[in-house]
């Protein structure tokens, strides 16, 4: 700060102070104080025609079965596929696709088969890993059609029907509400005035990226997740049980506190995803928040009401039919070692009536600990 100063005052000549920072916000406020550095430029490359600039050059001596056919994946790329991605990340995803690609020329799937191994460089610190199961999803293939069927309606911007702002999946805990989101996370989508198919950006956020012990700070943390997540857009925010981040508020006013806050914070971000965003017309900048729950009845009512997370999914325990499916599934992948009867298989299954796919893997697994313990070998 005072060398800053000092330029000012002691300097012979006039002196001038340029400097580059990732996120401006975390300068000291006398840094950014007037006369110091008070002027900012934005450096994002977040329109399509400048990504679409870029490609064609990097894309110059780049074989194709024609300039034709090159210029029309220039601009199928420029737009959903790359959205919040830096010149630098542009790089990576062409050097991933030359990589994978056996033969020449290059076609619109070659780019497709790399974009799932690579994401914008804004977003890799904010993707939680979601570990997948060894199980397929069983007995959930109509919630999945129908979350599926909203979301490429969003993303490819089709306004013909009224579509929520948010989806929220609800069900006992164990049921696969994370398992089903680990699959939509990788389904790819029509581009909006296209029928080609590809992956949009998705953030996955654990409560405790958010929450801070430090007054503000877990606001700070959420208005920062929507910021990235609009930038990166389109794309998917999922919070995984998002009722521990916005429980019900207190009438009264009191013992809220930080937890009132949050809940405040979130409402306001969710309000504002598009009208923070400078939309551009040929652009879908649409934010689809996701959160699973398995205690809807703890969500503060403003967040359930319609404009907001006003799509509702219920996951339910599986019934007599999910749970035959299952441990036929489970004896499959087993190799010949697990040898259950049909009549064994129907007592296992009225004996687990009312538990979830999380009960039953236990289940199992506690089996076969049972029977290593009676004989090692």
């Amino acid at each position: 700060k005072h060398l800053i100063d000092k330029i000012h005052r002691e300097a012979n000549q006039p002196g001038f102070l340029m400097a580059i920072v990732s996120d401006k916000n975390a300068l000291p406020a006398e840094i950014r104080f007037p006369g110091r550095l008070n002027h900012f430029f934005n450096m994002n490359i977040s329109k399509a025609k400048q990504r679409a600039d870029l490609l064609k050059y990097f894309l110059r001596n780049w074989p194709f079965e024609s300039e034709n056919y090159k210029e029309e994946c220039i601009k199928i790329l420029s737009g959903q596929p790359t959205s919040g991605f830096t010149p630098a990340d542009l790089q990576s995803f062409l050097q991933m696709t030359w990589e994978m690609t056996i033969k020449h020329p290059f076609t619109i799937d070659d780019f497709l088969k790399a974009r799932h191994f690579v994401n914008p460089s804004s977003i890799v610190g904010r993707v939680t890993k979601i570990l997948e199961s060894t199980i397929n999803i069983i007995g959930l293939d109509q919630q999945m059609d129908t979350i599926k069927q909203y979301l490429s309606a969003i993303f490819r911007d089709d306004r013909s029907v009224p579509l929520p702002r948010g989806i929220l999946l609800e069900g006992p805990s164990g049921c696969g509400k994370s398992l089903l989101v680990s699959k939509l996370s990788k389904i790819p989508f029509k581009i909006a005035g296209t029928d080609v198919l590809f992956p949009v950006n998705f953030i996955s956020i654990d409560s405790t990226q958010v929450i801070s012990k430090y007054f503000g700070q877990s606001d700070r943390n959420l208005s920062k997740i929507f910021n990235e997540a609009r930038q990166a857009a389109p794309c998917i925010l999922f919070f995984d049980q998002i009722d521990t981040l916005v429980g019900k508020r207190s009438l009264s006013g009191e013992g809220g506190g930080s937890d009132q806050r949050l809940v405040t914070t979130f409402l306001i971000e969710m309000d504002g995803i598009k009208s923070k965003f400078d939309l551009s017309a040929d652009e879908n900048k649409t934010v689809i928040v996701l959160g699973t729950t398995s205690k809807k009845n703890l969500i503060d009512p403003a967040i359930l009401r319609p404009g907001r997370l006003d799509l509702h999914v219920n996951i339910p325990l599986p019934n007599k039919r999910n749970r035959t499916d299952f441990i036929m599934k489970f004896m499959s992948r087993a190799e010949g070692k697990y040898l259950l009867s049909s009549e064994n298989i129907l007592k296992i299954v009225e004996a687990t009536e009312g538990r979830s796919y999380a009960y039953m893997d236990s289940l199992f697994k506690e089996a076969a600990m049972s029977a290593l313990r009676e004989d090692i070998n």
